[in-house]
């Protein structure tokens, strides 16, 4: 049975609310604002329901079903370097995952 919860105002988004800000962000094929989403979730701290491989867990699932959904294939993904790699969220490590992304969706 539902229990309803009253809504409680907070100046950051929840972990599930950034979850979806990432998601709608790479479906508008929004690259700078999928980094920006990608990064607050990485920094999110883990706490009693969330812990953090749990939470990286939920971001990857989310991507790779967001990908099959939207039907981007593994050849493509592989032609640009996207594949199974480790980024490095720094200021250069950004700018060359946005243009990996851009590339990836045929934006260059």
């Amino acid at each position: 049975m539902y229990v309803r919860r009253d809504f409680i105002a907070r100046s950051r988004p929840t972990f599930s609310q950034a979850l979806s800000g990432l998601v709608k962000s790479i479906r508008l094929r929004r690259p700078e604002d999928a980094v920006y989403w990608l990064i607050y979730l990485d920094g999110f701290p883990a706490s009693e329901k969330l812990t953090r491989k749990a939470a990286r867990f939920r971001i990857a699932r989310r991507i790779l079903i967001g990908s099959a959904e939207d039907g981007h294939s593994m050849e493509c993904g592989k032609k640009s370097g996207v594949e199974s790699q480790v980024y490095d969220l720094s200021r250069q490590g950004r700018k060359d995952l946005r243009f990996r992304i851009a590339a990836y969706w045929g934006l260059e």
